[in-house]
């Protein structure tokens, strides 16, 4: 196992398989326990992604292979943060065949990156299992991760049957609730709309810079300026946050949102 181990013309997607086969192999005898430590020697640590190596952080070993691994580990950490080299350019994996690199996905045989659609997009959501997105065209589509991009369908826009409003700007912020309702913030019409079950209604006539609905369902909304956190209490907007009431320190111009279950409010203050 060592000698093909150390091949570097061996044939593989991803790094993190020659370490699966390892503890596959040492899984068949607790005799070959002995040779964990000369095995791991045959990995190229630098080649796994940092959420595996953080994964093979808290594994716990007994004896000097586990002290071989943890100082492996942190090492391949420890370089990342040091370099954090910018392309695969940068980098010189063990196996040839790992040719496709980034300083937090590692290294793989294949493209880490591919285009689903060929249309730009301005605003993405996910909800259960499907990416939602709006285009500069007016319409809001939804695909599932790995479908190729003709399946992408419209919920909302040209072609789709919604009763009401169905001519969105070029401009729109998108947040979706646990229950499916879609909010729209749209910017070249300056209104909020929601659609739902195939109808769609007008919230309220304002112009929308973001918006985000929270795991709880309460809808949030920056409107123009960012100056002022409100939140949709039945159909109307309630101040939860004003820039304008706080320390001098702490005012803000938000250009993002998000929000917790527990309704904590993170901004992305465009201002500092």
């Amino acid at each position: 196992l060592a000698r093909i181990l150390k091949r570097s013309d061996l044939c593989l997607s991803r790094e993190e398989s020659v370490l699966k086969g390892i503890f596959n192999w040492l899984s068949v005898s607790k005799d070959r326990n002995s040779s964990l430590g000369m095995l791991l020697q045959h990995v190229d640590f630098q080649s796994i992604s940092v959420e595996n190596l953080l994964r093979l952080g808290r594994f716990t070993l007994s004896g000097p292979a586990g002290g071989h691994l943890q100082r492996e580990v942190n090492e391949a950490l420890r370089v990342r943060q040091r370099k954090r080299p910018q392309s695969s350019d940068d980098f010189q994996p063990k196996r040839r065949c790992l040719q496709h690199w980034s300083p937090d996905l590692g290294a793989s045989s294949d493209a880490l990156g591919r285009e689903v659609l060929s249309a730009p997009c301005s605003s993405l959501c996910w909800h259960e299992g499907g990416i939602y997105a709006t285009d500069f065209s007016g319409n809001i589509l939804c695909w599932k991760p790995g479908d190729a991009a003709a399946n992408a369908r419209r919920v909302v826009g040209q072609s789709v049957a919604v009763t009401g409003i169905n001519d969105l700007g070029q401009y729109c912020e998108l947040a979706i609730s646990p229950t499916g309702e879609v909010f729209v913030g749209d910017q070249d019409n300056a209104r909020l709309v929601s659609f739902e079950n195939g109808s769609s209604r007008v919230l309220l006539g304002d112009f929308v810079r973001t918006l985000f609905c929270s795991p709880a369902g309460v809808l949030y909304v920056l409107l123009s300026g960012g100056r002022v956190v409100q939140k949709l209490v039945g159909s109307t907007l309630q101040t939860v946050i004003d820039a304008e009431t706080l320390p001098a320190d702490l005012q803000f111009e938000g250009y993002a949102i998000a929000v917790t279950k527990e309704e904590v409010i993170y901004l992305h203050d465009h201002a500092s």
